[in-house]
């Protein structure tokens, strides 16, 4: 980027946070922005940017009051309008507090024919991407702030959970003949579009869950895992630790609290248990599972790609622990996770605090999922329980009177197969039903902020504000 000359500049402001750009601001309140690629999530805490940006420089009207800290600021209240000249072209500045009032893509710092990053690694003009300020509700006029009771893009239409559940039994794992059921009330949104791509983005920043589809990358590992063969020289003759359960619901601990703590539950004893195997055996017992009852032995294979297991991001580039679209903050990011899975098989009810893009490589998953504000209806064990995060009760046997608030409970559901991905944002609870034999891979980066202060309220995690230094 360009800098004025040193006598005009009043103050050096280099943000590494929502946008990772560097601002100068001069004297006359002249806003420089950089182009740098934007790193996710890094703003301090307790900086918050307000203001428009008016073709490249903050309007006048704005200052040097475009910096001001969270706690001069009513966090549900969205800044006031500040853009003035409506013969130029406004785009709003990141609200980095807790609740922002816009989250436009990254790209709405940049100034127009800059080219963009995209999830791919390619670049895309920006001429060819969808003007961000139509990707949805939530941004109003010209891109200005106005007063609003909702800061985010809504979620998808939810449903009570009971009705949910009694459509479509979660221990009977055959798929359903329902219109509209696979794809529920998310969006779906085709990777090779640049504009669907475009609204996906949009909808990752509002933290609001969605299906990818056609992503090319994923297509093809979806491809080279179908194969048995190939499968079996890829995990060659290496034992591997097996999650084994008595039925097909797996329930997951902790014997050590997330927060430092020796979990404290007497008399807890482990839902489950473990055993070596070669990945031949497993797949072996999962394909006996589609022809056995649902209280029977079920072998769960779950790994990191880490170590021997570094073959999996050599398949699957686009999780690999760097900046893209399916990568927020590579800092946050612990590689990807897989899961390999046989019908029937169960993950209880759970939330996770990461970005959450999860992909199905082979087969089909159920998903149900419900906002971090349904957290008060879904029973969770205390935080000093070695399943902390998980519901406590059995969804396949829902039982009203003894868990009344799941009647309240809102949910939505999708189905996900081969070569399709689904984004689920910080703080979404999940349970996912295996429809047959499965291949499952995430990744996570980072935390979002949307959501974080409904799990405060719940008790799930430390107030939001606490690090905040006043």
């Amino acid at each position: 980027m360009r800098l004025p000359s040193p006598n005009k500049v009043l103050a050096l402001i280099v943000v590494f946070g929502v946008t990772g750009e560097v601002f100068v601001l001069t004297r006359h309140g002249q806003l420089h922005a950089g182009t740098h690629p934007p790193l996710h999530d890094r703003l301090p805490r307790g900086i918050h940017l307000r203001g428009t940006v008016v073709d490249g420089h903050a309007d006048n009207d704005a200052g040097p009051d475009a910096l001001t800290s969270n706690d001069q600021l009513n966090n549900d209240v969205p800044p006031e309008p500040v853009a003035r000249n409506a013969s130029r072209v406004a785009r709003p500045f990141y609200d980095a507090g807790l609740r922002p009032a816009l989250r436009p893509p990254p790209e709405a710092f940049l100034p127009p024919g800059e080219p963009v990053l995209d999830g791919a690694g390619e670049y895309i003009p920006r001429a060819h991407r969808q003007d961000p300020r139509s990707l949805g509700e939530g941004v109003e006029g010209r891109g200005v702030y106005e007063e609003r009771q909702q800061p985010y893009l809504p979620f998808p239409q939810l449903v009570p959970l009971p009705e949910l559940l009694k459509r479509w039994p979660p221990d009977e794992p055959d798929i359903p003949d329902i219109p509209g059921l696979k794809d529920g009330s998310l969006e779906v949104l085709d990777y090779s579009n640049i504009t669907e791509r475009a609204r996906a983005d949009w909808l990752r920043w509002n933290e609001v869950p969605f299906k990818l589809i056609n992503v090319p990358a994923i297509d093809e590992t979806a491809r080279k895992w179908s194969s048995d063969q190939y499968m079996l020289d890829r995990f060659g003759d290496e034992l591997q630790k097996v999650t084994t359960s008595k039925s097909n619901h797996f329930r997951f601990y902790r014997l050590r609290g997330a927060r430092g703590r020796s979990a404290r539950s007497p008399g807890f004893r482990p839902p489950t248990g473990d055993q070596m195997m070669t990945f031949g055996q497993w797949l072996d017992k999962a394909k006996a599972a589609e022809n056995q009852d649902v209280e029977s032995d079920h072998y769960y294979l779950q790994l990191n790609s880490v170590g021997r297991k570094r073959w999996i991001l050599d398949d699957l580039t686009v999780f690999r622990p760097q900046k893209s679209f399916f990568v927020a903050d590579p800092r946050g990011n612990r590689g990807s996770n897989c899961r390999f899975g046989a019908r029937g098989i169960t993950a209880s009810n759970h939330w996770d605090g990461g970005r959450n893009f999860v992909t199905i490589l082979r087969g089909a998953k159920r998903y149900i999922l419900l906002p971090p504000s349904q957290c008060p209806s879904v029973y969770l064990y205390p935080n000093d329980h070695p399943e902390r995060r998980h519901s406590s009760n059995d969804w396949s046997q829902l039982n009203l009177t003894t868990h009344p608030l799941m009647a309240q409970a809102m949910a939505t559901e999708v189905v996900l197969t081969a070569g399709e991905a689904l984004y689920i944002p910080s703080y979404w609870f999940h349970y996912i039903i295996s429809t047959g034999v499965s291949f499952q891979c995430n990744t996570r980066s980072g935390n979002g902020f949307r959501g974080r202060d409904d799990l405060y309220k719940c008790g799930e995690v430390p107030n939001p504000l606490a690090n905040i230094k006043r």
